[in-house]
């Protein structure tokens, strides 16, 4: 009963830290620079018409084809047909036109963020009490603010990027959930019985991964110090004067070691996870492909249904699997 207790507080604690955090993000992005604001728009609007164009356009263009070679003349579909085509390139080209636009933008305002909050931890640190600049508890804590809002997370952009992914994942499910309830609604069961064990080790992969992150902070503070500063020219006269290299060399061999042994345990569990996602896919398509096979020689769906469910099929499952992730990533 404690345990459950205590579980309970930490999922409390951890759902408050992410609402802190979503909102401190948020502020600092829109107060800084609301133009990211835009860029998200760009990508969002991008994003719908590369699928309109991956999921729905292929469909009218393959019965058209299918209506000449059942007998149709290209005087009564080829007008359609071209028509068509050039809706699916041109749709494409755009998308991607956008997506360029914003991706270029972003990495811009992710790099301004970087520095920004670099500069806010430095001045945070020259005004704090002399006393902690030694203080190991300290020194750890810094490290892992640096790395929690760098390459962990990726920022500003990191973290907005999978708020971002989760809302545009949850627009685009509700898309082709329509669409294949009306044509093939047999798939929902099958995708999200995959997804819910997709997720089941998903997750166990996350917590493997938050585990070793913390076991990281102090690790990568002692060898961070072996591998960039002691190599630095200042160092030099005191190394040489103690002697010390050889024994600088072994501790950095140490840390290195631990390092490796970090990722080397937390790969090893993530396998046997990888291998469980491998067969539930493995299982979905499988499934998937051989009831809309069936839907088609039935005739109870055109050619081009079959193509749009085909296509629903997955981004409907990358949706599903997109939703899970976002709200674990975030």
């Amino acid at each position: 009963m404690a345990k459950s207790k205590e579980q309970k507080m930490a999922v409390k604690e951890d759902s408050s830290a992410i609402k802190r955090t979503l909102k401190f993000m948020m502020s600092v992005a829109w107060k800084e620079k609301p133009s990211l604001f835009f860029v998200y728009a760009l990508q969002f609007v991008a994003q719908l018409i590369q699928k309109a164009q991956l999921v729905i356009l292929p469909k009218f263009l393959i019965d058209e084809l299918m209506l000449i070679v059942e007998g149709g003349t290209w005087a009564d579909h080829g007008e359609n047909i071209v028509g068509y085509v050039l809706l699916i390139c041109g749709s494409n080209l755009l998308a991607n036109v956008m997506n360029n636009v914003a991706g270029q933008w972003k990495s811009v305002l992710s790099e301004w963020f970087n520095e920004y909050f670099e500069v806010r931890l430095a001045d945070h640190t020259m005004q704090m009490d002399f006393e902690h600049t030694e203080d190991p508890a300290a020194l750890e804590q810094l490290n892992r603010a640096k790395e929690g809002i760098s390459w962990y997370s990726g920022g500003v952009v990191g973290v907005l990027d999978s708020l971002y992914n989760l809302v545009a994942n949850i627009t685009v499910l509700l898309g082709v959930s329509t669409i294949i309830l009306f044509t093939c609604p047999l798939l929902l069961p099958v995708q999200i019985i995959g997804l819910v064990l997709i997720s089941m080790f998903n997750a166990r992969n996350n917590k493997l991964e938050i585990e070793s992150y913390k076991d990281l902070a102090g690790i990568n503070r002692v060898f961070g110090y072996y591998l960039f500063q002691l190599p630095d020219f200042n160092y030099g006269k005191e190394i040489r004067l103690y002697d010390s290299a050889d024994m600088m060399i072994n501790k950095a061999d140490v840390e290195g070691a631990k390092l490796v042994n970090v990722w080397t345990v937390m790969n090893g569990k993530q396998c046997k996870n990888a291998w469980g996602m491998d067969v539930v896919n493995a299982l979905r398509d499988g499934i998937s492909y051989f009831y809309i096979g069936l839907m088609a020689l039935l005739k109870k769906i055109t050619v081009g249904d079959f193509s749009m469910c085909i296509t629903s099929a997955s981004e409907l499952y990358r949706g599903m699997l997109g939703v899970v992730q976002g709200c674990q990533d975030i």
